[in-house]
């Protein structure tokens, strides 16, 4: 593998573990995949404890992103709720509205992150009902785009 900034890495990281716990790869194709050795992907699989992670993800990410927009709209409420000239956050509230935001965002990234790799494998799984060799050419091309996307 070529010499890798810390933060690709760590997308390369985070693309194995979904992977790995939404998508069960084994390690050696996560390794074949994200383009690094299977002692890495052990590695981050033991340091992450994705077999445990495994385990919780029966909550859909979208449930989670529910319940996360539920929290905000609920404490918009309660700010909305003051007595005017009062309705703005305490700074308790500013730093969970900021928490809460912060959630939202990086579930939504990695959310996004899981449906291309989603449509690219359903995608490439009805090619490979008609043109098997049209599938291999294209499964090259999704890894390389997804790659891409993590840069």
């Amino acid at each position: 593998m070529s010499r890798t900034t810390k933060e690709q890495r760590q997308h390369l990281k985070e693309w194995a573990k979904s992977l790995y716990v939404r998508d069960k790869y084994t390690q050696k194709q996560i390794a074949e995949t994200v383009g690094v050795g299977e002692k890495t992907v052990g590695k981050w699989k033991s340091d992450g404890n994705w077999d445990e992670l495994m385990k919780t993800f029966t909550q859909t990410k979208e449930e989670q992103l529910k319940m996360f927009y539920d929290q905000v709209n609920e404490l918009n409420g309660f700010i909305k709720a003051k007595p005017e000239g009062f309705r703005f956050p305490s700074s308790k509230e500013a730093d969970a509205q900021k928490k809460l935001t912060a959630a939202i965002r990086d579930l939504e990234r990695e959310v996004n992150m899981a449906d291309t790799i989603d449509v690219s494998m359903n995608f490439l799984n009805w090619v490979r009902t008609t043109d098997f060799q049209k599938a291999k050419e294209m499964s090259s091309l999704f890894d390389s785009y997804i790659q891409s996307l993590l840069k």
